[in-house]
């Protein structure tokens, strides 16, 4: 049986429909990756990044101040790189203060891409930092209000886990109709690009089979656990996610049979692995729409001679 599910998931953080606050950032071309990579971890936490091009080397507090309240951005980012060293310099209009963090490495060191990642890191770790004040009942005062999405920012960590609720669709038999089940899962997340989960299904519809013997309808309940990976970047906002796992499957039988025969009721438990193929995209900072299609075996029923599929002697075997 082929079962094709759609999925919305969250995260711990309730979604809002206001527009995502602005960062303005003063960052030379030749950073693009830098600022990509930043501006992933910035949407995953709700907020906006608008670039621009500095006019120097080396631009100003003034000119990174001037940029964020011409683009009404809660702060001003600046990256200034010198010989072996390169300034993150944000300017927050929230908390009313400006900080300074210098990085330095040794000629040769890191690698291209371990630089990327370890200067967008402790970029947003700057600007959690100097946002951190807001979370004290009397912090100093800026020219903004902090927004929403700044208590996102503020978490220790990024939310490493999800609910996902949805439909799906179980369909395998040319005999048996398309099934609607209600799907409900958790995953927690042990690598950036590897999920654990549990998930469940359970029959909204129940396909039957009629016949001159009667009517037997069919039930399938789903419970187990999978494995998860990304194939793209996690904190992008489209994902393509390939994974795997097994249910614990319950099938029942319900037969309501015609005279001669008689009606009977059988449930099937049985392990049933699965692969999974999906797609994500975000819908908000706090929400994720995701489609997969899973395959797995079919339980395909045979009938042993003079009996029905509706009464008593019908059996079903795993192929």
């Amino acid at each position: 049986m082929v079962l094709a599910f759609l999925l919305l998931s969250f995260s711990s953080a309730l979604a809002r429909g206001e527009q995502s606050p602005r960062i303005a950032a003063l960052v030379p071309a030749a950073n693009a990756a830098i600022s990509l990579r930043i501006k992933a971890e910035l949407a995953a936490a709700g907020f906006e990044l608008r670039l621009v091009e500095p006019q120097s080397l080396s631009p100003s507090r003034e000119e990174i101040a001037e940029l964020a309240r011409k683009e009404e951005a809660i702060a001003g980012l600046a990256l200034i790189a010198k010989e072996n060293t390169i300034e993150i310099w944000i300017v927050d209009r929230v908390t009313g203060k400006t900080v300074v963090r210098v990085l330095a490495w040794k000629p040769g060191e890191p690698g291209e891409q371990d630089q990327v990642d370890l200067v967008a890191i402790c970029t947003i770790e700057t600007l959690r930092a100097t946002l951190m004040e807001t979370s004290v009942r009397r912090h100093t005062r800026g020219e903004v209000a902090p927004p929403p999405a700044v208590r996102t920012l503020l978490r220790a960590e990024p939310s490493r886990v999800s609910l996902r609720v949805g439909s799906a669709l179980g369909y395998g038999s040319n005999a048996l109709g398309a099934a609607a089940e209600l799907g409900l899962a958790a995953t927690a997340a042990v690598l950036p690009r590897l999920r654990l989960g549990l998930d469940a299904f359970a029959p909204l519809t129940t396909p039957a089979l009629e016949g001159p013997e009667g009517r037997a309808e069919l039930g399938l309940y789903l419970a187990g656990a999978f494995v998860e990976a990304s194939l793209m970047n996690p904190a992008a906002s489209a994902d393509v996610m390939l994974g795997g796992g097994a249910w614990l499957g319950l099938l029942t039988l319900s037969g309501g049979a015609q005279p001669p025969y008689v009606g009977s009721s059988l449930q099937i438990v049985t392990l049933v692995p699965h692969l999974d193929l999906g797609g994500l995209a975000a819908v908000s900072p706090s929400w994720h729409a995701s489609r997969a299609r899973s395959r797995r075996p079919r339980p395909t029923c045979a009938s042993r001679a003079a009996t029905s599929p509706f009464g008593v002697g019908r059996s079903c075997s795993e192929r």
